[in-house]
């Protein structure tokens, strides 16, 4: 499949003429990740609707259960539309904050939460950087980490996390 092909499906699901809300207006996005004839029309509608970070951050749940219960990945994703590189600042942030992040790519594979949705944010957002973390247990842990500064380090920098449930 082509680059142009590769776009246009993806494309089909944005909505467009309404007015996006600034990066400093919005925190994450709560995005469906069911697979694009599922679930992309509510994707795209999200991902449209507001201006695009340079840094993103992705929470994926790990649906096989394999690799470490919070698993980052430092990988390069590439889709059709190009690569994404990892944003090694705040990966090492949250490495030093969350001491049971692991760096664990076999989490990642196989898994297809953040997959299903990095081609949205490619388009949405032409060159970005994002961090990507797989879940293999409820994320309480890493949201209760607020209080210890990861958003809060994260955001100061005028920086927004894209969550994926």
């Amino acid at each position: 499949m082509t680059r142009s092909a590769s776009v246009l499906p993806v494309r089909s699901l944005f909505l467009t003429g309404l007015p996006r809300v600034p990066v400093r207006e919005w925190r994450a996005l709560l995005l469906p990740h069911a697979g694009h004839i599922y679930s992309g029309h509510i994707a795209g509608a999200a991902v449209s609707s507001v201006d695009c970070p340079p840094v993103l951050l992705f929470l994926g749940p790990n649906h096989c259960g394999v690799g470490a219960p919070v698993a980052v990945s430092q990988k390069i994703w590439s889709t059709p539309l190009g690569d994404v590189f990892p944003h090694r600042p705040l990966l090492d942030l949250v490495l030093s904050l969350v001491p049971e992040a692991r760096i664990d790519e076999v989490a990642h594979t196989g898994e297809h939460a953040i997959e299903v949705l990095m081609p949205f944010l490619q388009i949405a957002c032409p060159s970005f950087e994002a961090v990507c973390i797989s879940f293999g247990n409820p994320i309480s842990t890493f949201v209760s980490k607020r209080e210890k500064g990861l958003p809060r380090s994260f955001a100061s920098s005028n920086r927004t996390a894209a969550g994926v449930p």
